[in-house]
């Protein structure tokens, strides 16, 4: 069989980023915004996203308790940010689920937004990517944002973890 071809894995740019986030206040689904909100700054899985409910977020001290992860081991996912302003937005609620919409819904939006926000080539899990490379630039070690991820080992991390090419020139141009 053929090698896989090898995709360059592109950062999510502030522009993306804002176009994903106009293009969502579009949707009819009121959850999408939130959703993506903490995605984006929590590194979360859909399906982790999906699960969680209003008593895994401790608001005392802005953790939340994800009991389902893929891994099979619990762990507790600092809150902050747009994550933290989008969690309490939806305060309080008499839901169970944070977000009480199902995989597909989630993935019907996301394709509408994509297309709206001219960002066919960003996927949902890009997300996830996006926030643990952006935990790394905001100076935690290896160990902290494993914590946070749910990887277990440091090569499943760094699968994840892709440095912004443009930050890294305007570094090394520094005189």
């Amino acid at each position: 069989l053929p090698a896989a071809k090898k995709t360059v894995i592109e950062r999510i740019s502030s522009a993306q980023e804002a176009r994903i986030f106009e293009a969502a206040l579009e949707l009819k689904n009121p959850f999408m915004v939130p959703l993506i909100s903490l995605a984006i700054t929590s590194g979360l899985r859909r399906g982790e996203l999906l699960n969680l409910r209003f008593a895994d977020w401790d608001r005392d001290t802005n953790l939340l308790t994800i009991r389902e992860a893929k891994s099979g081991y619990p762990r507790h996912v600092p809150v902050f940010g747009k994550g933290r302003v989008a969690l309490r937005s939806m305060w309080p609620s008499n839901r169970e689920l944070i977000f009480p919409i199902s995989p597909n819904a989630v993935w019907l939006n996301w394709n509408r937004l994509r297309t709206q926000a001219r960002l066919p080539h960003i996927r949902f899990h890009d997300l996830r990517h996006e926030a643990i490379s952006r935990l790394f630039e905001k100076g935690l070690s290896v160990p902290e944002v494993a914590s946070i991820s749910g990887h277990r080992t440091p090569s499943q991390l760094f699968r994840y973890c892709h440095a912004d090419t443009r930050r890294l020139v305007q570094l090394l141009n520094k005189t």
